[in-house]
């Protein structure tokens, strides 16, 4: 990965992944994803929200669907 890729500004979360910036707030307030604070500025590193996501992940399941006929 590319150092420069490694945090990323609070605001960019929902831009690359499916939360809102409430929910992004509500997660490190929770203590669910860890952010830092350098100076003015909040980052997070997109390992920790790639971590959220695959430890809360969990298949969809539609109604109705009892699998693929063949």
């Amino acid at each position: 990965m590319d150092p420069q890729d490694r945090y990323i500004s609070l605001a960019e979360v929902p831009a690359l992944y499916p939360f809102s910036i409430g929910t992004v707030y509500n997660l490190i307030r929770d203590g669910e994803i860890k952010a830092l604070k350098i100076g003015r500025k909040s980052i997070v590193a997109r390992s920790e929200v790639e971590s959220y996501i695959a430890r809360n992940a969990r298949p969809l399941e539609l109604k109705g669907s009892k699998g693929v006929a063949a």
